[in-house]
C-alpha cells in the first residue's frame, strides 16, 4: 500500500481562502470517484492547504499525482509518497501509519531539497536506499524539464492528463 500526502507551498496567504478548499474538494472528488476501487482511504483534506489518501497498490501512483497536479496547477503544490512496510493483513492500521509517517517525511526531505522550487514529488520507501534515490533521482528530472516547458507544452499535457490519463 501507498500513502500520498499533497500540500500547498506557500499555504500560509491561502489558508483562509475559500476558493482554495473548494478547488481541493472539487479535484480530490473527481480522483476519488475515477480511482474509487483502488483506495484503501479516498483522498480527503486534512487542512485548508493539505489532503492525504490511502492506495491500495503502487500502479495509480503516478497517474493519481498528475491528475490532482494539473487539476490544482494554478497553485504550487508538494507531494509525498510513503510505501506501508510492514504486514499489511496482520496489521493494516499500523502499516498504514508507517506509510503516512514515510509520506511526511517525504514531503520534509521535499521542502529541504526543493531545487529552487522545480521539484514537486518525493517517495520514501522508509529507508533510504540506491532504489529510493533513483526514483527520486528520475522525479526530480522529469519535474526540472518539466519546469523548462512553454505554455502551450503545458496546456497540452494538462489537457491530455485530465481528460484521456
Amino acid at each position: 500500500m501507498f500513502v500520498i500526502v499533497a500540500k500547498i507551498r506557500g499555504h500560509e496567504t491561502a489558508s483562509k481562502n475559500s476558493k482554495l478548499t473548494k478547488k481541493i474538494d472539487s479535484v480530490i472528488m473527481n480522483v476519488n470517484k475515477m480511482y474509487s476501487s483502488d483506495f484503501y482511504e479516498p483522498f480527503h483534506r486534512i487542512n485548508n492547504h493539505s489532503f492525504e489518501g490511502v492506495l491500495h497498490k503502487g500502479i495509480y501512483v503516478l497517474e493519481m499525482i498528475d491528475k490532482l497536479k494539473y487539476g490544482l496547477d494554478v497553485y504550487d503544490v508538494g507531494f509525498g509518497v510513503g510505501f506501508c512496510e510492514g504486514n499489511v493483513q496482520e496489521n493494516p492500521v499500523h502499516a498504514i501509519e508507517q506509510g503516512k509517517v514515510n509520506a511526511y517525511q517525504a514531503l520534509e526531505r521535499l521542502e529541504d531539497k526543493s531545487d529552487y522550487g522545480n521539484a514537486h514529488i518525493q517517495v520514501s520507501l522508509g529507508r533510504q536506499n540506491s532504489l529510493e534515490n533513483i526514483i527520486n533521482a528520475s522525479l526530480r528530472t522529469t519535474d526540472f524539464i518539466e519546469s523548462r516547458w512553454r505554455l502551450s507544452q503545458h496546456d497540452l499535457v494538462k489537457y491530455l492528463v485530465l481528460n484521456y490519463g
